[in-house]
């Protein structure tokens, strides 16, 4: 589907509604568009601000309690549409994660990185309340500032920084947390009160080239730091968890399923090595995949 015609400019998160249509995010126009799964439009809604329904960065897109919600991890806000792109409400939610990435589930109960604090890993909190919880052993305490020095000299030398070594990408299921750290390529099973049920190191098909790339990279960029991420992003559809692989140099995409016992099952390899694919969907019922491309700013729409 080539959004042009939509006004679309740079494609980013995407989302499935229960209505069988596709919410797409624009972080460069900061606008939410709804497609049917045909490409048609619907709805486009949103614009650059701090107001009701204004976005700095709109980024993730999930559905949660009926409704479209769209993270602004700018402004740690979620902002809740109706699908039809009204607006509904938000909330704010405080977050120490890299980025401010969060996972969200019903009636504004939410998941996000908490980055060493207490010596843990994740924070669950509902907004509602202003109650919130720590589990996971994080990999290192809570680190406020980065040392970039040292940080540039360990990914040249194939090390993980010490301000990296918390990243993780979290996805749920009805149960259960999955968190994947993204310096380490290492994903764990939680409970939803915070037990760990396993964890397993995954051998990702990319691994090795990225790490080459970012430490060649590191030592080729002055003014800024490039670092390890294994993945742009994971999700949970139908019994599975599925990780979108970063971009290595000359090489095609990869989307990874995994099983709910931790193990590789399924490898997918995007068609061209040119693509560079920042999110994904998962139609479950139609087994249709949607890919972004924020290069092209194109969504392609396939068959898994």
């Amino acid at each position: 589907m080539d959004f042009d015609s939509h006004g679309i400019s740079r494609p980013g998160s995407i989302e499935i509604l229960p209505n069988g249509n596709i919410a797409v995010a624009d972080g460069q126009i900061k606008k939410i568009t709804i497609v049917t799964s045909d490409g048609d439009s619907v709805a486009q809604f949103g614009k650059e601000g701090r107001g009701p329904a204004e976005f700095i960065y709109p980024g993730n897109l999930t559905v949660a309690s009926g409704l479209l919600n769209v993270v602004d991890a700018n402004q740690f806000k979620v902002l809740e549409f109706d699908l039809n792109g009204n607006f509904v409400d938000s909330y704010g939610y405080k977050s120490k994660a890299m980025g401010g990435s969060i996972a969200l589930s019903d009636d504004r109960e939410f998941f996000t990185g908490a980055n060493g604090e207490n010596e843990k890993l994740i924070k669950w909190g509902k907004a509602d309340t202003d109650t919130s919880q720590l589990f996971g052993e994080a990999k290192i305490s809570l680190i406020e500032d980065m040392d970039m020095e040292a940080s540039r000299n360990a990914i040249e030398n194939g090390q993980i920084p010490d301000y990296f070594k918390n990243n993780v990408i979290l996805t749920l299921d009805e149960d259960h947390v999955y968190a994947f750290l993204n310096s380490y390529s290492e994903l764990r099973k939680y409970t939803r009160d915070g037990e760990l049920v396993w964890e397993r190191h995954l051998d990702l098909p990319d691994n090795d080239q990225l790490k080459s790339d970012i430490a060649e990279a590191a030592g080729q960029s002055p003014n800024f730091l490039p670092f390890l991420t294994y993945i742009y992003s994971a999700k949970f559809v139908d019994s599975g968890i599925y990780l979108l692989g970063n971009k290595a140099r000359n090489s095609s995409q990869h989307l990874i399923r995994v099983n709910a016992d931790g193990e590789i099952t399924t490898l997918y390899q995007m068609p061209d090595s040119d693509m560079q694919v920042l999110s994904f969907a998962i139609d479950p019922n139609s087994n249709t995949l949607y890919v972004s491309d924020a290069m092209s700013g194109i969504v392609y729409k396939g068959k898994l």
